[in-house]
């Protein structure tokens, strides 16, 4: 066989059965996913406790094997307890009547967070489907990202991509889809299109964090193997990996994003303020509700002005311009070079992993090396020569312990067969779903909010308000 042939031979084996291993893992524990987040409804489970510790215990039941994700694949102490407490927030968040997309009937006098803007529907049966459809599939996206913005925010900065904070835009879609699977009232698990739909959610969810988390840690691997025998092939500073692993890599881009979720942070601002006036019949679901947003938006403001005062401070160091981009190691992004003699790589593989030295105090969100901010020690350019010995910078590249010298010939053989960049690339798939669906709901809340512009804002309002 021709040499030629051969290479795009197993170029298409390494692709397919990389798609098939890890494409296939992914969907399977994303279903296990779904099952929990349809578990943790509040209706489908009756536990033998009073109602507050009863939500707690089916909200954490689906939070917590959520944080699970980034703490395992993520190797992020922090990441886990953000994503676990804002994931068990993000399940008190109240659905109010958009949760019925796509239905011709639905309960009546249902106030939604979001009806300062889409308006409330006084008479559903008056309103066409239509309107229904736009401003429920609206509502139901503003409700998924008011659950992944604040803690997808924070994973952007850890690592992680910007993809998990816009995915919850989808969630209007998914809810559609639910609502149209067709279900029977005999089952006990999925008996309503609401059921179907928390299913969706939850493996959507699982799905996008899953694909985030291993992507970046097929990058901290490939770093490490670099530093320790750069002659394998990994090139993990070149230009083409950071297309594939490196976020938004222009300034324009960080700053469009920065924009877009202060907007959505107005948003839930505004959407607290107003829902507090609501007179709900049910007030331990308007209670869960407040509280979400509170959190929700408290936590994103907290991160936002911790960012941007890091990048405040770099400009005015720097004496240059907001449009100045930071360099890749303008947060704690120096990997640390250890002299000890470890045992074993499971502690220092931990260490130069994971570990970092902040250049500017102790950090809050980076206690770790950033995937996509990742610097070689000093005297290691990133554009090294990887024929050339002197760019590894000293013998601790070569000192590997046992474990390490196995991990270090197992992985290429892996990288032979399996397609390792599938992780990478699904994200930026999930980053293109997600920006075309938030732009969706962009205009879907502007066209909605034109519409129902003679429609009143709330249905009922506090008397104290009168």
């Amino acid at each position: 066989m021709p040499l030629q042939t051969a290479t795009v031979l197993a170029f298409f084996v390494n692709i397919t059965l990389g798609t098939l291993v890890f494409g296939g893992t992914v969907v399977i524990l994303a279903n296990l996913g779904g099952l929990l987040e349809r578990a943790a409804s509040p209706n489908l489970i009756n536990l033998p406790v009073s109602y507050w510790p009863s939500q707690l215990i089916k909200a954490l039941s689906f939070s917590v094997p959520t944080g699970l994700i980034v703490l395992l694949l993520g190797m992020h102490v922090r990441a886990f307890f953000i994503v676990t407490t804002l994931t068990c927030f993000g399940i008190y968040l109240s659905s109010g009547s958009y949760a019925y997309i796509g239905q011709e009937t639905r309960p009546s006098n249902l106030s939604g967070v979001f009806d300062w803007i889409l308006g409330y529907e006084e008479n559903p049966a008056n309103t066409s489907l239509y309107v229904k459809i736009l401003r429920d599939f609206a509502g139901m996206s503003l409700r998924g990202l008011t659950w992944t913005v604040p803690q997808g925010y924070a994973l952007h900065h850890m690592g992680f991509g910007w993809q998990y904070s816009l995915s919850g835009s989808v969630m209007g879609v998914i809810y559609y889809i639910g609502a149209k699977t067709p279900h029977t009232t005999s089952e006990v698990i999925f008996s309503t299109p609401q059921a179907f739909s928390q299913y969706y959610w939850g493996c959507w969810v699982w799905f996008v964090l899953m694909v985030s988390s291993a992507a970046q840690l097929v990058h901290r691997l490939r770093v490490w193997i670099y530093r320790k025998n750069p002659y394998l092939g990994f090139r993990p500073f070149s230009r083409w990996e950071q297309i594939k692993y490196d976020s938004l890599n222009y300034s324009l881009t960080m700053v469009l994003y920065e924009c877009l979720l202060s907007l959505l942070n107005v948003v839930m601002g505004v959407s607290l303020v107003f829902y507090s006036l609501v007179n709900e019949d049910n007030d331990k679901a308007k209670g869960k509700t407040l509280f979400c947003l509170f959190s929700s938006v408290l936590f994103l403001v907290f991160a936002q002005g911790w960012v941007w005062n890091g990048l405040r401070g770099y400009w005015k160091r720097t004496q240059t311009g907001w449009w100045s981009r930071p360099p890749l190691d303008y947060f704690s992004t120096s990997l640390e070079t250890s002299s000890s003699s470890s045992s074993g790589i499971q502690r220092r593989s931990r260490r130069l992993l994971t570990n970092s030295i902040p250049d500017e105090g102790t950090s809050l969100f980076w206690p770790y090396a950033h995937p996509e901010r990742l610097v070689l020690p000093e005297g290691v350019p990133t554009n090294a020569s990887y024929e050339d010995s002197a760019s590894v910078g000293g013998d601790e590249s070569g000192r590997v312990s046992r474990m390490g010298a196995a991990f270090l010939i197992f992985w290429p053989e892996v990288e032979k067969w399996l397609w390792m960049d599938f992780f990478a690339w699904m994200r930026h798939v999930v980053g293109v779903v997600s920006l075309l669906f938030t732009m969706v709901t962009i205009v879907f809340v502007i066209t909605v909010a034109i519409l129902d512009r003679k429609y009143p804002r709330y249905g009922g309002m506090e008397s104290t308000m009168q």
